[in-house]
């Protein structure tokens, strides 16, 4: 009994030092020349979601774009993310599109779940460069303690850096992250 004490307390002591959410650094954007993404990052219209749990509980939109603004500052791309970003607008738009999350229990509560995305960088409407990116997980240490939104979190995670990493040298047609 008392291994068992120990072993979940560890669990939870090593749950609870894992990576943290990326740090904005506090640079001067000028709206003119930023990247704009928008706060929440929409599901494609024939998206494959779940909608009873990823779409109403894991809140996948938001995280995904604030952590693509998040890592892209941290790369020193200016990003501002808006309620209203249209392809048309001036400046540069890199619109987003979540076309998969998938969560899948198995065995003693394992996951296999991963995110795909897909998206198009405008510059004044003009489209300049497109990517598709995935990532998948199993929930990494302790997995089996995690919840699935907990898990399609990280891969939204990794997709922010993945696209930030893209937004320095956009090339069109670029696979990102995991082949699933």
């Amino acid at each position: 009994m008392k291994h068992i004490v120990i072993s979940a307390l560890l669990a939870v002591f090593v749950i609870g030092c894992g990576a943290s959410d990326p740090k904005t650094p506090s640079i001067k954007v000028n709206p003119k020349t930023a990247i704009k993404i928008k706060f929440n990052i929409p599901y494609a219209k024939k998206a494959r979601v779940e909608p009873r749990v990823i779409k109403t509980e894991c809140d996948l939109p938001n995280k995904l774009s604030k952590y693509i603004h998040a890592y892209s500052v941290g790369e020193g791309i200016g990003v501002i993310r808006k309620n209203k970003v249209r392809r048309k607008s001036k400046g540069k738009v890199l619109l987003v599109y979540i076309t998969e999350a998938v969560s899948v229990r198995v065995g003693l509560g394992g996951h296999a779940k991963y995110t795909v995305i897909k998206g198009t960088l405008y510059k004044n409407g003009r489209k300049q460069a497109g990517f598709t990116a995935a990532r998948r997980s199993g929930g990494g240490a302790f997995g089996f303690v995690k919840s699935s939104c907990d898990v399609l979190g990280r891969t939204v995670k990794i997709l922010g850096s993945d696209v930030s990493n893209w937004l320095l040298h956009p090339v069109n047609g670029a696979h990102l992250g995991d082949r699933v």
